[in-house]
C-alpha cells in the first residue's frame, strides 16, 4: 500500500512537471509572438531604441533565428551606431537563411567604417562555409588578398571561385596576374587597415609594394627623399632587415637583383627563404636562374617546370624555359614556350592598360583563355568560353 501511495505521488509530480512545462511552452510562444508583433510596429514607426530594446529582449527566447537579431542590428544601425549594430551581425545563427546576406552587410561595416579588415576577411571565409557559391563574398575576399599582397591565398581564392561557378572577368584579371597585379590607390588602403594593425606585417608590406610599383609604372606618387632616392626604394630595404624572410619582400629584392645579373646577391636571399617557399612558383623560379646562371641546365630546367606547375601563368617562367631548351637544342620546346612567353606578356600588358578591373575587354579576356589553353588549365580556359559565349 505504501508503495502504491508513493508511486501515485510521483505520477502527480510528473503531471504536474507537464503541465508546468505546456504552460512555459505556451507562454514563450505567446511571448515571441507579441514581441515580433512589437518590433515589427516599432520598426514602421522608426522607433529605433524601442525596437532595439525589444530585439534584446526577443533575442533571448529566440536567439537560434536571425530575425530578431537583424531587427536590433538595423535598429543600432539607424542610431548610429556602427560597432553595436555590427556586434548583432556577428551572433546572427548559421542556420538561417538570411543569415548570409546579413552577413554581407557586417562585412561591408567592416571594411568601411569599422575599420577591421582581417575580421571582414574572416566573416567572407563564414558566408562561404554556409553558402560556398556566395559570389559578392567571393569578390570581396579575392579583392582584399589581391591588395593586401596574399598571393597564395589569392590564387586558392580566385581558382575557388571559378570552381564553384562565382567568377567574374575582374577573378581572371588576379588570378593572371598574381605576381605582378597593383592598385595605384593600394598605398592608401593599406595605410587605412594599418590603423586598425599598426604593426600588421602584411599590411606594412603591401603598402610600400604597392608605392614602389606604382613609381615603377611612372606614378608621381614616387615620392623622392632628400638625398634623391625613391621613398618605395628606401622602404623596401628597411623591410627587408625587418622581415628578412617575408615573402613579398624576398621576391621584390630577388627581380631587383636579377635584373643586375648579381648572382651572389640572389643566391644570398634564396638561402633565408622561410619553408612555405616551396610553395610560391616565383621562387622556383629564382633557383632556376642561378643554375643556369651558372650554366647547370639540367637543374634550371627542373627548377622552371616546378614554377611552371606551381603558377602556370608565369610568362617569365616560360621565358626562361624557352633560353634552357635552347642550350639542349629541343627548338620545338624553345619556340612553344617562347610563344608562351609572348601571349603572356601580352595579357600582362592590356591587363595593365585597361581603365579598371570590373570591365575587362572580350578581347582581353579570349587573350586569358587561349594563353590558358597554352599553359593547359583546361578549367579556366573552358570557364572563360562559356563567360564569352554568354555575351
Amino acid at each position: 500500500m505504501r508503495y502504491r501511495r508513493y508511486a501515485i505521488r510521483l505520477l502527480i509530480i510528473a503531471a504536474l512537471a507537464c503541465c508546468a512545462s505546456f504552460a512555459y511552452f505556451a507562454y514563450g510562444k505567446y511571448r515571441i509572438a507579441s514581441l515580433e508583433r512589437a518590433c515589427d510596429t516599432a520598426r514602421q514607426a522608426k522607433q529605433w531604441p524601442q525596437l532595439e530594446s525589444l530585439s534584446a529582449q526577443w533575442i533571448e527566447w529566440e536567439q537560434d533565428k536571425a530575425l530578431p537579431w537583424l531587427y536590433a542590428a538595423e535598429a543600432a544601425s539607424e542610431q548610429g551606431q556602427p560597432a553595436r549594430s555590427a556586434a548583432y551581425l556577428y551572433y546572427l545563427p548559421n542556420n538561417d537563411p538570411r543569415t548570409p546576406a546579413a552577413l554581407l552587410e557586417l562585412t561591408h561595416l567592416q571594411f568601411g567604417v569599422l575599420n577591421q579588415p582581417i575580421a571582414a576577411a574572416k566573416t567572407c571565409e563564414r558566408i562561404l562555409r554556409i553558402q560556398p557559391d556566395f559570389a559578392e563574398a567571393h569578390r570581396r575576399l579575392v579583392l582584399f588578398y589581391a591588395m593586401s599582397r596574399q598571393r597564395l591565398r589569392l590564387i586558392e581564392e580566385t581558382r575557388r571561385a571559378i570552381q564553384v561557378g562565382c567568377d567574374t572577368p575582374e577573378t581572371y584579371l588576379y588570378l593572371f596576374g598574381a605576381d605582378w597585379i597593383t592598385f595605384t590607390n593600394g598605398y592608401d588602403l593599406n595605410l587605412q587597415w594599418l590603423q586598425s594593425a599598426p604593426d600588421n606585417e602584411t599590411f606594412l608590406v603591401a603598402a610600400a609594394f604597392h608605392l614602389a610599383q606604382v613609381g615603377t609604372l611612372g606614378d608621381a606618387s614616387d615620392e623622392l627623399l632628400p638625398d634623391g632616392a625613391p621613398k618605395a626604394a628606401q622602404l623596401m630595404n628597411e623591410l627587408l632587415v625587418r622581415y628578412p624572410k617575408n615573402l613579398e619582400v624576398l621576391a621584390f629584392h630577388l627581380d631587383f637583383f636579377i635584373v643586375r645579373e648579381d648572382e651572389e646577391r640572389v643566391t644570398e636571399l634564396l638561402s633565408q627563404a622561410p619553408p612555405e617557399a616551396v610553395q610560391d612558383s616565383r621562387f622556383w623560379r629564382y633557383k632556376g636562374w642561378v643554375h643556369e646562371a651558372r650554366r647547370e641546365f639540367d637543374e634550371a630546367e627542373e627548377a622552371y617546370l616546378k614554377g611552371s606547375e606551381l603558377n602556370p601563368f608565369d610568362h617569365q617562367v616560360c621565358h626562361r624555359l624557352a633560353s634552357v631548351y635552347r642550350h639542349f637544342g629541343e627548338l620545338q620546346l624553345v619556340e612553344k614556350y617562347q610563344i608562351m612567353a609572348t601571349l603572356g606578356k601580352e595579357v600582362m600588358r592590356d591587363s595593365l592598360q585597361s581603365p579598371d578591373s570590373q570591365s575587362l575587354a572580350g578581347e582581353l579576356l579570349a587573350k586569358m583563355a587561349q594563353y590558358a589553353d597554352q599553359c593547359g588549365d583546361t578549367l579556366v580556359s573552358n570557364r572563360l568560353r562559356e563567360r564569352l559565349d554568354s555575351k
